[in-house]
């Protein structure tokens, strides 16, 4: 893929990104929301990066195998999409359908997809389970339960995300290659596959727009803590 491609396809998801996990509140101009910030107070302390390698999955269950043995490690010579989701999600199939869709395309290439889910506040376990099981989708690749909530600790959280969907591309040597929300991924993965994907870039591109974000976060919380006192003084 070519670098300037490249680039827009990282950024521009990345966009996406912020947009979908809580930023998108403090990202639009301050006439146009409530009192509130709906985001973390602090941006998230990163602890996994681009180019690190990811931890294993931890597994409580595989609610679904596709057609080949679900994997929770991260071998050499293979490329790995996980998704995130929430089995609370409403609706759920077209998820599955789009990451089912993804994972067809990229089988014959060797790539892994895998789907993760677990208890959140939108679904319990039983019925998270029933709504993963009941999916058509569901069923052509595999898509496990966490294990409490470890590997979304030390893959979402630690990379300073927040709400599913998310997917992580994994390259062939175990490392982060991207994350981010679905869509566009085929096009990394091609990035990936062929050797040509640059995480260096990558890492500083997603990072500077993450921080030029949280950046922005913090001016509209400090304007609106100052028309806060201007209206209190205003009586």
């Amino acid at each position: 893929m070519p670098s300037h491609r490249r680039r827009r396809v990282t950024v521009g998801l990345l966009a996406a990104t912020l947009a979908w996990t809580g930023c998108a509140a403090a990202l639009a101009a301050p006439g146009e929301q409530g009192a509130s910030l709906a985001v973390s107070e602090r941006q998230p302390e990163r602890r996994l990066r681009i180019g690190d390698p990811v931890p294993a999955l931890e597994i409580e269950e595989w609610l679904t195998t596709g057609d080949r043995p679900a994997v929770t490690t991260f071998e050499r010579g293979t490329a790995y999409v996980v998704v995130f989701f929430s089995a609370g999600q409403q609706p759920l199939e077209p998820l599955l359908n789009s990451v089912a869709a993804l994972s067809d395309m990229f089988r014959a290439r060797g790539v892994r997809v895998l789907g993760l889910t677990g208890e959140d506040a939108r679904a319990s376990r039983l019925a998270g389970e029933a709504a993963v099981r009941g999916a058509a989708a569901s069923k052509r690749f595999a898509i496990g339960w966490d294990r409490g909530d470890r590997t979304r600790k030390a893959i979402v959280e630690a990379s300073g995300q927040r709400t599913p969907p998310l997917v992580y591309v994994i390259d062939t040597q175990g490392r982060l290659a991207w994350y981010g929300v679905p869509g566009g991924t085929s096009a990394i993965l091609e990035g990936v596959l062929s050797g040509t994907w640059d995480l260096e870039r990558t890492r500083r591109d997603l990072e500077r727009t993450e921080d030029l974000a949280w950046l922005r976060i913090a001016v509209i919380r400090a304007q609106r803590a100052r028309d806060a006192a201007r209206m209190q003084a205003a009586g």
